[in-house]
């Protein structure tokens, strides 16, 4: 399936430097809706509020309940580095880590500009290839990139294996028309009015497939191929139907195709 990376949130920008687990939890909840929310400091406060631990450091408890209160967002706190490992190999998967940051290699302690900096952190990671995951260390200014997956783990074990993860939704990536087998219709469209006009009718053997765009109801636009730009028309094309593709690879029948 397609993975989408959401917003990197800082925890800076705000008088009391305690924001890591609202700014690790705001990147997930991103990462499950796909970008359906803000990803400034506002929105990092606003979360913080809804957890109830304005300027203090906060639990995995206490983001998921903040992410329920302003979210929506039901999720259970995990404690197994099993689960975190599995969740990190899966695009699919954001999670929000806990740990205790000295136990991190030099490299990513540097890059959050805080190397020195010892006690509990939170973080947000998903995967990034094979045994690596893009990495959301709130003390830095963005992300980075093929960190591998068992460096984390030290990290991890100092506060328990303690973490959130959620995969994000499964949403609609296009459409495809199967086309045939028989005499099949394809159709120039003159806009507004919708008439049809200089069919191309062609004999299918056998079903042949084309991505397609949705017009009005009924109408499908040929995106690609020899027949890009023309139009599949129900009641008036012959035998063909659309299905939704989906984003985690599924696919499902549009009703209006025939």
């Amino acid at each position: 399936m397609s993975s989408y990376l959401p917003p990197f949130v800082t925890e800076w920008g705000d008088h009391i430097v305690a924001d890591c687990v609202p700014a690790s939890g705001l990147m997930l909840a991103n990462k499950v809706d796909r970008g359906g929310h803000p990803s400034g400091v506002a929105e990092r406060e606003a979360l913080q509020d809804a957890m109830g631990t304005q300027d203090t450091g906060a639990d995995g408890a206490q983001l998921a309940a903040g992410l329920v209160a302003r979210y929506g967002l039901r999720m259970g706190v995990g404690y197994s580095w099993a689960n975190i490992a599995a969740a990190l190999s899966d695009p699919g998967f954001g999670v929000v880590l806990f740990g205790t940051y000295q136990s991190l290699p030099g490299d990513i302690r540097a890059m959050g500009g805080q190397p020195g900096y010892t006690g509990g952190h939170a973080m947000y990671a998903q995967a990034n290839g094979v045994g690596s995951v893009t990495l959301g260390d709130p003390l830095g200014a963005g992300y980075l990139e093929h960190v591998p997956i068992a460096s984390l783990r030290a990290f991890c074990a100092g506060l328990g294996f303690m973490h959130l993860a959620a995969l994000e939704r499964v949403y609609q990536a296009g459409w495809r028309a199967y086309v045939g087998p028989g005499h099949v219709t394809f159709w120039h469209v003159l806009r507004f009015t919708h008439a049809l006009y200089a069919g191309r009718p062609t004999d299918w053997q056998r079903v042949s497939t084309a991505p397609v765009a949705h017009g009005s109801p009924g109408f499908w636009s040929v995106s690609a191929g020899y027949y890009a730009g023309l139009y599949l028309v129900a009641g008036r094309s012959g035998p063909f139907r659309v299905r939704a593709i989906m984003s985690d690879g599924s696919s499902r029948d549009v009703d209006e195709a025939r």
